[in-house]
């Protein structure tokens, strides 16, 4: 997916040296797609030397020296490749997001036998991979949709199940991520699988992810685990595993007792939000949780889950590596994040 950069001097600052730095600006604009540039040369000066050309920043080739009444000046040095762009994850992405409701036929669900689902589709779907993403316990996939929507606009289908055995007189978790695999057979087209959640929905992640061939990554937002099932999973997962957490409270079981659901994985890592609250992995939430499981942080926080969310799926759905900048510990958003205080390494 192409995109285009118009770099000005007032965004870019290209060198000119000698008389030509008495032109505030002349031709010395940058042009790219992708990290490739080319810069034009500053305009010449008023004077009787030649004006000397832009560096290129970036490109493949130096700028044209600049005008001046003394003459041509040399053109700038070749460019040396310049950083790829990182993209600012904080922003939706560039697709137009669809959603629509269904069912699908579901033993055990619910008295009709039917699972309930939301699909969140970007404007160009066909073929998209699929992130599975999984509401918490007594939660719905409402409560998914501002995040679901957020990964879909990078151009990832979203499906949020809603789970029939995620409730007080109801709660398996194997028998959800056995549902879950059901859908994703259903509706999944074969695409290779992202299986995410929040909560309980992150237990029911890695639990399906365990299971499936397709899966290509995983992501555990604030993920609880229940009676070993969840370490049990995540030990046997060998593809890049993200958690990332809030901060300890009763409906994390304090972040179960310490460990850490995805770094038990051969390939996982996480990272803790800063102040973030285990409603703040949800969205929109409501009074059930926030009564009960601390109330909610900052906006910032939330904007910050969901833009590392968006960051990883896009990164690991092939389409669009600077996510990797945002969500690994060498990545330079991530040091950025950590250095900040915003973002803990755990």
């Amino acid at each position: 997916m192409a995109r285009r950069w118009l770099w000005s001097c007032g965004w870019l600052v290209v060198p000119v040296f000698g008389a030509a730095a008495a032109s505030a600006c002349g031709e010395g604009e940058l042009f790219g797609s992708g990290t490739s540039a080319t810069a034009a040369g500053g305009q010449g000066g008023h004077d009787t030397s030649a004006g000397a050309g832009g560096a290129a920043g970036g490109g493949a080739q130096g700028g044209a020296g600049g005008v001046g009444p003394g003459g041509t000046g040399p053109g700038g040095s070749a460019g040396g490749g310049g950083a790829a762009p990182v993209t600012d994850f904080f922003q939706p992405g560039p697709y137009e997001v669809s959603s629509k409701s269904g069912q699908v036929a579901m033993l055990g669900c619910g008295f009709l036998n039917k699972m309930d689902y939301l699909l969140f589709e970007p404007e160009q779907a066909e073929g998209a991979p699929i992130v599975v993403l999984a509401h918490g316990f007594e939660r719905g996939p409402d409560n998914m949709a501002e995040m679901a929507k957020r990964m879909a606009s990078f151009g990832v289908r979203v499906l949020a199940p809603g789970y029939c055995h995620m409730s007080m007189i109801d709660y398996n978790p194997a028998q959800n991520a056995a549902d879950e695999l059901k859908l994703v057979a259903e509706l999944g087209s074969g695409a290779p699988v992202i299986h995410a959640g929040h909560s309980a929905g992150g237990l029911v992640a890695l639990l399906a992810a365990e299971k499936d061939s397709g899966t290509v990554a995983v992501l555990a937002l604030d993920a609880v685990d229940k009676d070993g099932l969840g370490a049990a999973a995540a030990l046997k997962i060998v593809r890049p595993t993200l958690g990332l957490d809030g901060e300890p409270g009763t409906c994390n079981q304090n972040n179960n007792g310490g460990v850490q659901l995805a770094k038990l994985s051969p390939q996982g890592w996480a990272a803790r939000v800063v102040g973030a609250t285990h409603c703040d992995f949800e969205g929109p939430t409501d009074w059930a949780c926030t009564s009960l499981c601390g109330g909610e942080g900052s906006k910032g926080q939330r904007d910050l889950i969901r833009a590392m969310a968006a960051a990883f799926v896009a990164w690991q759905a092939g389409l669009d590596p600077s996510g990797k900048q945002w969500v690994t510990v060498a990545g330079s958003k991530y040091q950025e994040l950590v250095s900040g205080g915003a973002l803990a390494p755990l």
